[in-house]
């Protein structure tokens, strides 16, 4: 029953308007009930009055003529058989219709409900004394008119209270029913969108409110969701495409080797052949896995205290016979001597071998590669820099992207196009960042930022 949103929402609402309405209602009912009797304690009060001035008037004549001065008070006033009078001696001045008995054993100086005959009374019993004689007296006005007025109004509040909670149940549930429309649209428009169809986008309404950004927010995720979708999909197109090359090199030079006898430099250069192939494999199976554990944030780094100076040192030395080999100079220049970061010092160096190697690659003979350090208050940085061909304006917002070549015609030879990808993950990872800067025909610089902690 309460499985649905909208009769949760209803069923709050209406409970907590009732429960409003009721608190409502009985302070209505307290405040009318007050007011009723602060008007009867008020008509007592006024009574008072002019009984203690009818007393102080006739008490100079005889017990008769202030017997007569009341009783023409209580006449002349209403609900005058409400009132009595006694000396404290005993003798009754005045009597009322309420039981003699009860009243004169009421407290002193109180207003308070005395029933008497089913009719309910509000009772003030006091004394004075004028002109040296002390007086007794009682003043009560009949409350039958208020309580029949108060019990007509709490009919009238029970009976409005259910129907009040009913209507306004009613329209809640088809305010709900209203406001939650919108919520159906978008749930049955995300319904229809699959990884087939994940570049369509719910219509969302331009209302402004909650639904509004919850519809772009779900839209904002199917994009993210596509984006991701295609990546993969693409991931996993490079990747058979980078397998399929070693896998029929193997598979062949195998179906070769075996189909007539051969000499043993045969074998042995086909067996070559398949170990090179296989190194290759091995390779990219570990560069893969390592981009996915990057990507499912499960990558793991060592901390040890590592000079940045030596990592780069050691990753020069690395790189120098390659760089020989092409006529390339290969130059250090080393300015953060004392500085430590917390790193995985193996990975690090793979971060800038991987640098150093695309420098030589892309610089041209007697070229220049050039590593560098140097230290601030707020960082310490390693650069590498080339005088090579730099890279074009579309290829640079993709060189970090898996399997990128800027050239299809490169052979994978050069690599498969993962290595500035891992150097982007082994660098996010160690929370530094890396940046690159390039000029067509000037050379390209590659910057690695640390936090100097």
């Amino acid at each position: 029953m309460f499985h649905s949103l909208r009769t949760r929402l209803t069923f709050w609402y209406g409970s907590i308007l009732l429960t409003c309405l009721l608190a409502f209602t009985a302070w209505i009912w307290i405040s009318v009930s007050r007011h009723m009797a602060d008007i009867i304690d008020a008509r007592i009060a006024t009574r008072v009055q002019g009984l203690l001035y009818n007393i102080r008037e006739g008490s100079d004549g005889s017990a008769n003529a202030l017997h007569e001065e009341l009783r023409e008070f209580a006449e002349s006033s209403e609900e005058g058989n409400l009132i009595a009078v006694k000396w404290r001696r005993g003798q009754l001045l005045q009597q009322s219709m309420l039981p003699e008995e009860r009243i004169w054993k009421l407290p002193d100086d109180r207003v308070l409900d005395f029933k008497a005959a089913n009719v309910r009374y509000r009772v003030f019993r006091s004394h004075s004394t004028i002109q040296g004689e002390s007086y007794d007296f009682v003043v009560a006005a009949s409350c039958a008119d208020a309580d029949h007025f108060l019990t007509n109004f709490r009919l009238l509040l029970i009976s409005a209270v259910p129907i009040v909670a009913l209507v306004s149940g009613l329209a809640g549930l088809w305010m709900s029913h209203r406001a939650l429309a919108p919520v159906d649209e978008l749930t049955l428009a995300a319904r229809r969108i699959s990884l087939e169809n994940l570049s369509e986008r719910l219509n969302v309404p331009k209302t402004g409110d909650e639904l509004e950004r919850l519809g772009n927010t779900w839209n904002e995720m199917l994009g993210r969701l596509a984006a991701s979708v295609d990546r993969m999909r693409q991931f996993t197109a490079d990747a058979s495409h980078e397998l399929r090359t070693p896998i029929a090199v193997i598979r062949t030079t195998a179906e070769l080797a075996l189909r007539r006898d051969r000499p043993d430099a045969d074998y042995r250069k086909s067996l070559e052949s398949i170990r090179l192939e296989a190194e290759w494999m091995g390779q990219l199976a570990e560069d893969l896995l390592l981009l996915a554990r990057s990507d499912s944030g499960t990558i793991k780094m060592r901390s040890e205290p590592v000079s940045i100076d030596d990592l780069a040192r050691e990753a020069a030395r690395e790189t120098a016979p390659m760089a020989e080999a092409r006529g390339i100079s290969m130059r250090s220049d080393l300015n953060a001597s004392g500085h430590l970061i917390e790193a995985d010092g193996r990975a690090l160096r793979r971060v800038l071998t991987i640098l150093l190697e695309n420098a030589v690659q892309h610089t041209p003979p007697e070229g220049e590669v050039a590593i560098e350090t140097g230290a601030s208050d707020r960082e310490l940085r390693i650069d590498v820099r080339d005088t090579g061909e730099g890279i074009r304006g579309e290829d640079l917002p993709h060189i970090f992207e898996r399997f990128y070549r800027g050239d299809p015609a490169r052979s994978r030879q050069n690599g498969a196009g993962l290595g500035l990808a891992i150097a982007k993950a082994i660098t996010e990872a160690h929370g530094a960042q890396i940046k690159v800067e390039t000029e067509c025909g000037q050379g390209t610089r590659f910057s690695i930022r640390f936090p100097n902690a």
